[in-house]
């Protein structure tokens, strides 16, 4: 078998990266509440965040003072069973921002954030994008 050249694409982000970019204006990633202030003022800058949503139970001072109402919190415990409540207020939430801001090309980005950036966050970033498409109602 030939070699094969290797792709010429970034690398893939690890955890302790920056931000994973879902679709346009919608990013995720694990905390981070224990970097330096300067660090995170300038990844909000650098990626254009102006909401974000927490998942997990504690809140980051710095951004609270920061973003104010537009640093929301909806504590998902992580695990099996997903409070599906909290979960859908989450999304609501990141839907009706990314779709009002991103999405019209002129406003802010949405970065929604839990533990390790895969699990509770891949979720809501889900619901979020099938609240913007409309097609999932509050039952399902």
């Amino acid at each position: 078998m030939a070699n094969v050249p290797a792709p010429t694409a970034a690398p893939a982000q690890t955890v302790r990266g920056p931000l994973w970019r879902i679709t346009d204006g919608l990013y995720v990633r694990g905390r981070f509440d224990r970097w330096p202030l300067a660090k995170k003022v300038s990844m909000l800058r650098d990626y254009n965040i102006g909401a974000v949503v927490c998942l997990v139970s504690r809140m980051d001072p710095a951004l609270v003072a920061r973003l104010g109402p537009l640093y929301r919190q909806f504590p998902l415990a992580d695990g099996r069973h997903v409070n599906a409540l909290v979960a859908d207020n989450a999304a609501r939430f990141m839907a009706r921002h990314w779709s009002t801001w991103a999405r019209s090309g002129t406003g802010y980005n949405v970065l929604v954030h839990c533990q390790g950036g895969k699990n509770r966050a891949g979720l809501v970033s889900a619901l979020a994008l099938l609240r913007c498409d409309g097609t999932l109602t509050p039952a399902e």
